[in-house]
């Protein structure tokens, strides 16, 4: 990362950081500051420093994340996308089923070579951004296979409408564009975090606006697993 851009992402990190804690230190000082503060009134106080709480754990370890992709700590094993796929749809299932969203998966076996920890961090952050960023009785199609002896992951979702000269913004830090962030509860790293990953392991992520609105995402291996190299 270069000096300006490193900068910029501690200043956005910092930014960042500093809003779920403003959120619980306000909640708290005017929940202290009411006399006669009722049972319901404390309830509601710990319900939202909870929340912010949760907010800044999400944030520290996608920040965590990004630093050991970035450094190149990885080790190398054995991975399934397919089955990466798989565990990211289930951890997102009750969401899924909260917006009626219509899932389609065509996984067949995608073997590579890599750090199970960050591939699994790519693959669930990307279904993850195609479930936060998802109309209720939208479309999420999810395909994995080997393509010209190339692992891959593809996933599709309907949503807001992205311009084509927006897609590339959306992998930067923190970044988020009008009718993308409302209150998904994302914190802007999601992407981010996937393409640093990706690129930690030689491949590639492409991503590009569908008609009608949402997102085209593949992830496209360097090649076929070196059994030699792995360490598991």
């Amino acid at each position: 990362m270069r000096a300006p851009a490193q900068r910029r992402f501690v200043a956005d990190a910092s930014h960042e950081l500093r809003t779920p804690l403003t959120v619980m230190r306000t909640a708290i000082d005017v929940t202290l500051a009411k006399p006669n503060r009722t049972a319901e009134q404390l309830e509601a106080m710990a319900v939202r420093v909870r929340s912010a709480i949760d907010r800044a754990e999400h944030m520290i370890g996608g920040l965590l994340t990004l630093a050991v992709s970035d450094q190149g700590q990885r080790r190398d094993e054995p991975v399934d996308l397919a089955t990466a796929a798989e565990d990211a749809l289930d951890a997102t299932a009750a969401e899924i089923g909260r917006l009626g969203l219509s899932l389609t998966t065509d996984l067949e076996p995608a073997m590579t070579t890599g750090d199970p920890r960050l591939l699994d961090r790519l693959i669930g952050n990307l279904i993850d951004n195609a479930v936060r960023h998802n109309y209720s009785g939208g479309t999420i199609q999810v395909a994995s296979g080997v393509m010209d002896g190339r692992p891959f992951v593809r996933i599709a979702n309907t949503g807001p409408s992205v311009r084509a000269a927006e897609v590339e913004s959306l992998f930067q830090p923190f970044h988020r564009l009008d009718g993308r962030s409302g209150d998904s509860g994302g914190v802007g790293l999601g992407l981010a975090i996937a393409q640093s990953v990706a690129v930690a392991h030689g491949a590639t992520v492409r991503a590009q606006p569908r008609s009608g609105g949402g997102l085209d995402v593949e992830v496209v291996m360097s090649g076929m697993p070196d059994w030699s190299r792995a360490t598991g």
